[in-house]
């Protein structure tokens, strides 16, 4: 066998030795899925409402397992909707596999929707949220899930 032979021949068992740990790993991690599933957790959620109604944090924690033995994470996008129109921009959050990370963002309000909350009135927001997995980087966007919005009402 030739020097090429024997180039070829390593790199195609470096080929083969590269998909065996992918394959593994994606095995792992589906496997985790269902053994961990009560790993994923999302912490109670703390609405702060500003004194004067203008606008709210809200922040919570998410806690992930870890699944598998190469590195992943989960990308969140989270859409604010108010009467199912978009409110302020998309939040994208990415959390590592086997972390817990704090989420936090903010809601400002208009000005018809601060008369309302101070006048007792309630306004209703609806938080919409999908997740795409990330392995090695890399998104998975065929697997992105879109889960159950979060509505929320904010009263004065």
């Amino acid at each position: 066998m030739g020097k090429i032979g024997k180039v070829i021949l390593v790199l195609f068992l470096l080929i083969i030795a590269a998909a065996a740990i992918i394959g593994g790993d994606i095995y792992m991690s589906y496997r985790g899925i269902t053994e961990k599933a009560g790993e994923f957790d999302v912490g109670s959620t703390v609405f702060d409402m500003a004194a004067d109604n203008s606008s709210a944090d809200i922040t919570t924690t998410v806690t992930t397992p870890k699944l598998g033995y190469m590195p992943k994470s989960i990308r969140m996008d989270l859409i604010i909707l108010k009467n199912d129109t978009q409110y302020g921009n998309p939040q994208v959050i990415t959390i590592k596999l086997g972390d817990s990370q704090e989420i936090g963002f903010n809601v400002t309000f208009v000005a018809a929707d601060i008369l309302a909350i101070s006048s007792g009135g309630t306004i209703s927001i609806k938080i919409e949220v999908t997740i795409t997995p990330v392995y090695i980087g890399i998104p998975l966007d065929f697997l992105t899930q879109v889960l159950d919005p979060i509505l929320i009402d904010f009263s004065g």
